[in-house]
């Protein structure tokens, strides 16, 4: 029989659940993501059960994987290479007992080289992430930028092949440089935890969700609570200590406090008296089934049997004799393929839509040039409508005036006629007058 785990009765919102605790196989993320499920209550584990086996475990993980719809996952996904997207982390499910190789980024909480076995997280909706996080106001943030830890370590085996240089080139002292601030990053953040990643987790995460996080090569179930970060207590140490259910991830020293289920502080004197317990007397390892596994076994082999025939129709999308890095090669290729097809067409639809806005402010823009042109126009008529009542006023007043001045010349010339004619009469009067 193979290797298993303990298990622990917690309450969680007012549930029990029975969850999972840590065994001496090392890291596990296998154990965190299968304690997301139990806790969002997509995984159960019959209340009669004191441990289960790695091959139920991954049986029962398989089984909500089978059971989910991967067209969720990505938009527009074709559903043959979701098949082989499922398939792919069904296989590789039996691999995440002992670990997983993560190449993490440092500037992004959930900045991680994708993998084909993180199709399991994205599958299960589950998010992984990490606090290893580096200061943007720092000088190490410019030397480390978008790279990997991967791209770290490449740059610190080239800082030392140029250590035998007897001539240094300008380049080779600026990447000198920029190893001295990744190795001083590195060296000063050995936790994988930083303050700027702490921060962000607080900030960035959502409020009572549950997450798996990354750090120092081991996964935990994360919780953000009220804006505080909780770990799940998986250590074997806690099996009986009942109280000891969550990590209260306050500092990045290390030194947390304990919780219980409803999230209330452990005194320290029941930590004190906890540690030296658990000092004289360890906790069982499940690897002595004889001695130590309490599990009904016909309960379990039904169960396993369930699980393992939902794991068997899963699989039976290829062929038998496809090797595992065959199906490998071909779920990233077709995934690649995927993503190209995806970002052609939406290269196809940005430029279709860049396209109809210019034709858009184009009508736009012609369509208010016709209307400032129309306005023009009109102002222009309108103006020499003006223009010719004003001519016409003008010639109208010229014409009244000069009719006024003939009149005016006309009575003038009758008034001097007149003058003139009474003055021969007074003339003729006079002359005649003389006469006599």
């Amino acid at each position: 029989m193979d290797s298993g785990y303990w298990l622990k009765e917690i309450t969680y919102e007012g549930r029990k659940y029975k969850i999972l605790l840590q065994s001496y196989n090392g890291p596990c993320p296998l154990l965190a993501i299968a304690n997301v499920l139990i806790l969002r209550g997509e995984l159960k584990i019959h209340s009669d059960y004191s441990n289960v086996t790695h091959d139920m475990l991954t049986s029962l993980v398989a089984n909500v994987i089978s059971n989910s719809d991967p067209n969720l996952q990505r938009k527009n996904t074709l559903a043959e290479v979701a098949a082989l997207r499922v398939e792919n982390a069904l296989i590789l499910l039996t691999t995440l007992q002992v670990g997983l190789d993560v190449n993490v980024r440092f500037n992004d909480i959930h900045g991680f080289e994708h993998t084909p076995e993180s199709d399991v997280f994205l599958l299960l909706n589950i998010p992984l992430l990490h606090g290893w996080i580096v200061d943007p106001q720092t000088e190490a943030s410019r030397a480390i930028g978008d790279l990997s830890y991967n791209q770290l370590q490449e740059v610190l085996v080239s800082c030392i092949e140029i250590e035998g240089k007897q001539v240094m080139t300008k380049e080779d002292w600026e990447l000198k440089n920029k190893g001295k601030l990744i190795e001083e990053f590195l060296s000063n953040s050995a936790s994988q935890l930083t303050e700027e990643g702490l921060k962000r987790l607080k900030t960035e995460l959502e409020d009572g969700k549950l997450y798996v996080l990354f750090r120092n090569n081991h996964f935990s179930t994360l919780l953000k609570r009220k804006g505080e970060i909780y770990l799940l207590a998986t250590d074997l140490g806690f099996r009986e200590a009942k109280k000891f259910v969550w990590e209260h991830m306050d500092a990045i020293s290390g030194n947390n406090k304990w919780c219980d289920s409803e999230f209330n502080e452990v005194e320290e004197s029941e930590v004190i008296s906890f540690n030296s317990m658990n000092q004289q007397s360890p906790a069982p390892h499940p690897e002595n089934y004889e001695e130590n596994m309490l599990i009904d076994e016909a309960k379990q082999k039904n169960i396993e049997e369930d699980a393992s025939l939902a794991l068997a129709l899963a699989l039976a999308y290829n062929e038998e004799e496809w090797e595992s890095d065959e199906i490998k090669k071909n779920n990233e290729k077709e995934i690649e393929e995927m993503k190209k097809k995806e970002d052609e067409n939406k290269k196809i639809e940005d430029e279709k839509q860049i396209k109809e806005e210019l034709d858009k402010k184009k009508k736009e823009e012609e369509t208010k040039k016709k209307e400032e042109n129309k306005k023009k126009e009109e102002e222009i008529k309108k103006k020499e409508e003006n223009k010719k009542k004003e001519e016409e006023s003008k010639r109208k007043e010229e014409k009244e005036k000069s009719i006024k001045e003939s009149n005016d010349n006309k009575k003038r010339r009758s008034k001097k006629n007149e003058s003139n004619e009474s003055g021969q009469v007074k003339k003729k009067k006079s002359r005649a007058c003389s006469v006599f």
